[in-house]
């Protein structure tokens, strides 16, 4: 496994997590991993289904339709690269003076931070946030 500086302190200081587009089969392991390790998941989608019901299952608080209101309190904003850049919680969450989660981003600990998953292969972005997780 290759480990950064960068990989071991992206969740340091995060304890609550949105997610947009949380309905989706690559945002679900992200959830179900990142809520067994204890953070405060919520989320958004536009349209409800089985994926939603076993989260709001798990306590995620999964909010149907997007609004600005959805990321204020939160450490982390995950997206992917399904959500378009127009996106209320994203431009929402942009303007809390974020960096992006490109390295550095440990020292992101005073705004909110990005993931973003724009991998082709859902299992690569579990594989990626699961190894995160684990520091």
């Amino acid at each position: 496994m290759f480990v950064t500086d960068y990989t071991k302190h992206l969740l340091d200081n995060v304890k609550k997590i949105h997610f947009i587009g949380c309905g989706g089969s690559g945002m679900y392991p992200l959830i179900q991993i990142l809520n067994a390790k204890g953070y405060v998941i919520s989320g958004s989608d536009v349209l409800d289904g089985s994926i939603i019901q076993y989260e709001r299952e798990m306590g995620v608080k999964v909010s149907l339709g997007h609004s600005a209101d959805n990321v204020i309190g939160t450490d982390l904003v995950v997206y992917s690269a399904a959500i378009s850049k127009d996106n209320v919680e994203l431009n929402a969450a942009a303007s809390y003076g974020p960096r992006k989660s490109t390295p550095p981003a440990a020292d992101a600990a005073d705004g909110v931070r990005f993931a973003v998953t724009e991998f082709p292969s859902c299992s690569s972005s579990s594989i990626l946030v699961k190894t995160s997780a684990i520091f």
